[in-house]
């Protein structure tokens, strides 16, 4: 005993595949959607990253600048080397450290540090 096939029988079956086929368009649709999102806060944070590093390879030529006259300070005739200059020279770039540091996020700062820190060098003065 077979149901008889009618056409209100193939409506409701047609309907309830296209309401299901909606629905999984749907789902997927909010799938993409959030992928798009989290692409986009990825991308703004690469891009975040990317202007600090920019920044602080821009800072590099001003600071090797510096750091070579500091040499050149100290490795010239010590009768001529004054140490309080040699000090406040020292201090500076500490402050223009610390400049540095301030433009860097919790991210950057939790990692660990490939050289010593300026205070830490300074303990040994």
């Amino acid at each position: 005993m077979q149901a008889e096939i009618t056409q209100g029988s193939i409506t409701r079956v047609l309907v309830a595949g296209f309401f299901l086929v909606i629905l999984l368009l749907t789902i997927g649709g909010g799938i993409a959607l959030k992928n798009v999102f989290a692409i986009q806060q990825t991308s703004m944070a690469l891009v975040k990253h990317l202007k600090t590093t920019e920044d602080l390879i821009g800072n590099l030529p001003g600071e090797q600048q510096a750091l070579s006259r500091i040499y050149y300070t100290l490795t010239g005739d010590p009768d001529t080397a004054d140490a309080a200059s040699i000090s406040a020279r020292l201090d500076q770039a500490i402050k223009e450290i610390d400049e540095i540091e301030k433009g860097v996020d919790a991210s950057e700062k939790a990692r660990v540090p490939l050289w010593p820190t300026p205070r830490a060098s300074l303990a040994y003065r």
